[in-house]
């Protein structure tokens, strides 16, 4: 039996409904027709070229990402236009492209319970303080519990470690151990007040721009940037979610493409 686009849609917005994405964010189906039939599909934390020509090359027919491929609305088709030739590619390939970001980030077995169970946190709330796993919607982010309190370079270690990121930024290390941690994946600077009323002793999150490092620096919290790119883990937990809900002969396979562009150069002396 066929196992068709709109097929997937229903079942995996059954999950991640598109309601509880921000207002701002375009999540759902980009690219695709929804009587086309799901075969090969590919998790992706980003749709770039390098990840379509390996969706090309593996004769995958669907693309699932974390994050939106067309944020702004289209006004020209010309050549002269980032990203064109990239939707074109997806055109003529006839690959859908579904895309699933804040909905994912705020739903219960989303992206921040990820990286809160990957640091091994227990006692796991939202940043409204709300147990999980009740019939309310939680809000963006998590709060927990380390099993045991970290010095600040035990953390920085661990965060290194369990988060994959290549680097941190730190603002208001401290010297006292660290208990309670709050994180919020993507760019999400403007919940650490909620993280400061939960009692958390550090914030994680990723593209803090100066001017918030400085207000970040007068708070009674340690800031810690680990880059946007912890949220590859949507790659592997996605995948393994969509394993158990699409049909058997459909085959789920993850990007090895998917990289953080950016590269650490740092001064010898220094």
């Amino acid at each position: 039996m066929e196992f068709l686009l709109s097929n997937f849609i229903h079942q995996i917005e059954a999950i991640y409904p598109l309601d509880l994405a921000e207002e701002w964010d375009p999540v759902g189906l980009h690219f695709g027709n929804l009587n086309s039939t799901v075969s090969r599909i590919m998790t992706t934390l980003d749709v770039t070229e390098s990840v379509v020509e390996e969706a090309i090359s593996q004769n995958v027919d669907t693309i699932v990402a974390h994050h939106p491929l067309i944020f702004s609305s289209i006004k020209r088709l010309d050549d002269g236009q980032m990203n064109i030739e990239l939707y074109r590619t997806l055109l003529s390939n006839r690959i859908n492209v579904y895309a699933m970001h804040t909905n994912v980030d705020r739903q219960q077995n989303g992206m921040n319970d990820w990286l809160a169970n990957r640091l091994g946190l227990i006692n796991v709330r939202d940043l409204a303080n709300q147990p999980l796993n009740t019939e309310m919607t939680p809000e963006l982010g998590r709060v927990g519990d380390l099993p045991e309190a970290l010095s600040h370079n035990e953390l920085y270690q661990h965060i290194l470690k369990q988060l994959g990121a290549p680097y941190l930024q730190v603002v208001n290390p401290s010297t006292d151990l660290y208990h309670r941690i709050a994180i919020v994946g993507g760019s999400a600077y403007e919940s650490i007040e909620a993280a400061i009323k939960c009692g958390a002793d550090a914030f994680i999150t990723g593209d803090v721009t100066y001017h918030k490092v400085l207000e970040a620096s007068t708070l009674p919290i340690t800031t810690i940037d680990a880059g946007h790119f912890i949220e590859q883990c949507f790659i592997k937990e996605m995948a393994q979610i969509l394993h158990h809900l699409v049909p058997e002969h459909v085959t789920i396979i993850e990007s090895q493409t998917n990289r953080d562009p950016r590269q650490l150069i740092i001064r010898k002396d220094v």
